[in-house]
């Protein structure tokens, strides 16, 4: 019955505190009212419950002061110079105002702001995946040890993006701050050891070291088996994808080297000459350049291209396995206006460039046996 009087109580002074700004004469500091320690029911029916954001006195013993100065964090300047000062300095401030916020949410967004200061970057993508996985692989580096992520992972994508996507979050108590508190001061402090050991004095350096760490990919491969199937996302696009998810090797090698032109035989004559190669026979109006390396095969185009002008061909043992271990390591399917009817697949790599995946070797060499192709003349 408390609880359920102290939450009425909690809307109507919110109510209050909203409503009451539009009257003239009233300002914003008059309206901080909060709900008092006391209650009551009746004569017989009273308690007392104190609030979250209520002070105490401190006193500092003796012994209590030979702690200060210990850890990283008593290091830092008042006045911050380089991007990794600027940066620690930042995230400071955001876990100070966290201890004054009063409302868990509103600490608990702080102290994200805060972790973002320390390992966030601007890119767009999965923000709670980028967060988690970086703070473990710092607690990691530095101490050998680490949280398991998925706390953070929840806080962010479930609780921080709702309330500032104006989405209705779920409740956040004040244990769950404190604890996140704590792991926040830890990465604070761990982000600074790590600086200092990488002689390094800007955030992104920083990042670039933890994400190329040698103990990375055994990372990811203990959040794969322990934190569950939402992470796989963010470690297939981001990560060393597991060797298990690529499948067995497959024999594959570049076959052609396909170059775009509107002049396909000016061209054809120039790399024939200047390499020393042949023409060969082909299906297509395309010129089949052969000799000591990759073949090139010179092909007519309308457009007049700069990016994918040249792409290359993929022989592979097996075509099926190719494309779907290329689509495991990045890859995507591209559509260029083919028919559908062709021989092989196109894709991009995850730069976006083309290349084309060809038909299997021994489908390849038993085409060749039936229909060897036809010879463009080039002179």
């Amino acid at each position: 019955m408390a609880q359920r009087a102290r939450d009425l109580l909690a809307h109507v002074l919110r109510v209050a505190r909203v409503g009451l700004r539009d009257r003239y004469g009233i300002g914003g500091s008059q309206l901080r009212f909060r709900a008092g320690i006391p209650y009551a029911f009746s004569d017989n029916l009273a308690g007392w419950k104190a609030r979250s954001d209520v002070s105490y006195d401190l006193a500092l013993e003796p012994a209590s002061l030979d702690h200060l100065g210990d850890g990283p964090i008593w290091t830092m300047p008042s006045t911050p110079v380089s991007d990794i000062q600027k940066k620690a300095d930042l995230a400071l401030h955001w876990m100070e105002r966290a201890q004054f916020a009063g409302e868990p949410l509103v600490a608990l967004l702080y102290l994200f702001f805060a972790l973002e200061a320390l390992l966030g970057d601007k890119s767009e993508g999965l923000k709670a995946d980028m967060l988690a996985f970086r703070q473990l692989v710092l607690s990691h580096v530095v101490t050998g040890r680490f949280r398991h992520p998925n706390t953070t992972w929840f806080l962010y994508d479930q609780v921080r993006s709702a309330a500032v996507h104006g989405e209705d979050a779920p409740p956040v108590d004040q244990e769950t701050v404190d604890k996140f508190e704590w792991a926040v001061r830890d990465t604070l402090n761990e982000y600074l050891t790590f600086a200092s050991a990488q002689n390094v004095g800007r955030r992104g350096r920083l990042i670039k070291k933890l994400t190329s760490h040698p103990d990375v990919p055994g990372l990811a491969e203990w959040i794969r088996t322990n934190a569950g199937s939402d992470w796989e996302k963010y470690l297939k696009n981001v990560l060393p994808p597991s060797k298990d998810l690529l499948g067995p090797p497959q024999s594959a090698s570049v076959a052609t080297i396909t170059v775009k032109t509107d002049r396909p035989k000016e061209v054809a004559k120039f790399w024939r000459d200047f390499l020393d190669y042949r023409v060969a026979p082909n299906h297509s109006d395309s010129v089949m350049l052969v000799g000591d390396g990759p073949t090139l095969l010179i092909q007519p185009s309308e457009q007049l291209l700069g990016k994918d002008a040249i792409h290359l061909d993929i022989r592979p043992e097996d075509q099926g396995v190719c494309v779907e271990r290329a689509l495991a390591l990045g890859a995507q399917m591209a559509d260029i206006g083919q028919t559908g009817q062709e021989s092989w697949v196109v894709m991009t790599d995850p730069g976006g460039n083309l290349f084309c995946v060809l038909q299997s070797g021994s489908v390849y060499e038993v085409s060749l046996i039936k229909d060897p192709g036809r010879e463009t003349l080039l002179d």
